[in-house]
């Protein structure tokens, strides 16, 4: 299995990730992405980002894929997000879009205004959004769902006929 720490692909574009790609044997991949939660001190909303992304990610890796696998890890101890996939030879474009696009997200700060990374974390929080459990949208990753659920706080959350405003 080739491995993929998006940590160490910060900086490269996607004609750069699909050429490591080429070069690897095989169609199967181990991406790792870190998790910095590891704390009960840890904010929620920290949490919640960190396992809505996961789980966004998962699910386009999964949509890419023909064989799909991925690690909830445990939100109080240092760990990291992994997600096995294997995919056709046909697919290696889109998954080196899709890595460029997921590294830039977890790599690129906030501050650096970077339109590939804000649209990265526009969708994942749209596809959280829209991933509310009643089985609109089912994710690939329902254990990172789980997770966000646990943490979520929904007594903050506006009510129907409310303006969240006043």
């Amino acid at each position: 299995m080739n491995i993929i720490s998006i940590t160490e692909f910060k900086g490269y574009d996607a004609t750069g990730i699909k050429e490591y790609l080429l070069l690897q044997p095989g169609t199967e991949y181990q991406v790792i992405i870190p998790k910095e939660s590891s704390s009960p001190a840890d904010p929620s909303d920290y949490v919640i980002q960190e396992y809505f992304t996961a789980m966004y990610t998962g699910q386009k890796l999964a949509a890419i894929a023909i064989n799909f696998g991925y690690n909830v890890p445990c939100p109080y101890i240092q760990g990291q997000f992994l997600f096995d996939v294997e995919i056709v030879r046909e697919n290696l474009e889109p998954l080196a879009e899709l890595l460029y696009q997921v590294i830039t997200g977890y790599t690129v700060p906030p501050e650096a205004n970077n339109e590939i990374a804000k649209a990265f974390h526009k969708e994942a929080l749209d596809f959280f959004v829209r991933t509310d459990g009643a089985g609109d949208i089912v994710p690939e990753c329902i254990g990172h769902w789980a997770i966000c659920e646990k943490f979520f706080d929904y007594d903050d959350m506006p009510q129907e006929g409310t303006n969240p405003e006043q």
